[in-house]
Order: C-alpha cells, then structure tokens, then sequence
C-alpha cells in the first residue's frame, strides 16, 4: 500500500525538535494491534530517509520492542489494498468503541468512502445532517475531515452568491490551538492562517457554504 504520506509526516515529526507527545499515539497504535505495521514503518523511515542524528535515536526509541516488523509493500500504492486495510482497521476500531454493530457502520463507511469518486460537488439544496454540522466539535483521528479555501468553494456554485449574515464570534476548536470554528446558520467554517474553509468528508458542497463571507 502507498504509505509515502505516513513516511513524510513521521519525519518531519521527528525532525520538528519540539516534544511531541507520542506516549497517547503509541498506546492506541498498541491497542488496535498496529504495532508490527508501526515497526515497519520506522524501520523504513530510518532507512529511507537522511534523518539527523537527533531524529533517528528518536525513531529507534519509538519501536515497540519484541515485535517483527509486519512485511508490507511500503512505497507501493494500491488503492484496493489501501480500501481493504482502511474497511478492516475501521471495522476493529468500531467493534473496540462499541460493539460488531457499531464496528460494521464505520466498516461501511470507510468502504463508502473509499469507492466513491472523491471529487468535489456542489448542490444548490444543503443535504448535510447534524453528522456534518458537528465534524467541528467530534474531531477523531479515525475520521478523515477535508478542508475546502473558501475560493474555491464559491467557483464551483453554480449562480453568483449572497453572503450569509449572523457569522458568530470565532470559537476555538477543541484539541487545535491555530485553528477557530465560525459559524453561519447551521453551518461550519474553520479560520486557520488569515483565510477561510468548509471542512467536509464525503467532497459535497452546497451554495449555503459558498455563502459564507467569512467577516460578520
């Protein structure tokens, strides 16, 4: 399976130099059964990647010890493999929160997600429930949420928009101390670096969102 994106992002991770909490990561990791995968994945970042001196003692101490490294096709992309470990991981997680029923819903939407054709839509009626109106506020590492530049979003509506009004106040966003929550009527919008987007999951849009002008 592709894995390149894991392998860029543990290495700036490890480069970084600031103190990254990695005791809650590596305990989940432990949890689901992740743990020989994990091992394979540092093995290749240290063995792919020119790390410093400092980075890589910090790699090798992140091992779990008496563990093999899981034999996978790191740096290979399949898309199938990537759908079917994504099914499976989501179906563990489901049945370790709250049972095999709970366990085939997240199976069924990672499979959704997966064989969809991801790719960015815009309807003129909002169909997004209270699921999407609460992506926000439910932040989880198992769930995969889109951030969408405003811009972007307004050049795909299909008429010229009226800016919403009664935007709240700016809310932080729990667990992120660089990203802000604005609201316009049952809609969210995340504020991150002087700009604007929709945060989404499934790539569907709606001109409510393309409204939003992002400074009442």
């Amino acid at each position: 399976m592709g894995r390149q994106k894991d392998v860029n992002d543990l290495v700036l991770l490890l480069e970084s130099g600031s103190e990254f909490a990695w005791t809650a990561p590596l305990a989940e990791i432990e949890r689901v059964g992740l743990g020989r995968f994990w091992n394979a994945l540092i093995d290749h970042v240290t063995t792919s990647s020119a790390l410093s001196d400092e980075a890589s003692a910090r790699a090798r101490s992140l091992r779990f010890e008496g563990l093999t490294p899981e034999e996978v096709a790191l740096g290979t992309s399949s898309w199938d493999e990537r759908c079917q470990a994504t099914v499976e991981h989501a179906y563990q997680v489901g049945v370790s929160r709250n049972g095999h029923t709970y366990g085939l819903q997240m199976a069924e939407n990672a499979h959704r997600y997966y064989t969809e054709q991801l790719q960015l839509k815009m309807t003129e009626s909002c169909g997004h429930g209270r699921e999407h109106q609460e992506l926000l506020t439910n932040l989880r590492n198992d769930t995969c949420v889109r951030l969408v530049p405003l811009n972007i979003v307004r050049s795909l509506a299909h008429h010229p928009v009226t800016p919403a009004e009664n935007t709240s106040e700016a809310r932080s966003i729990p667990g992120s101390s660089l990203l802000s929550e604005r609201t316009a009527g049952e809609h969210s919008f995340v504020s991150a670096g002087g700009g604007f987007f929709a945060p989404m999951i499934f790539y569907n849009l709606c001109s409510v969102q393309a409204s939003f002008d992002g400074v009442s």
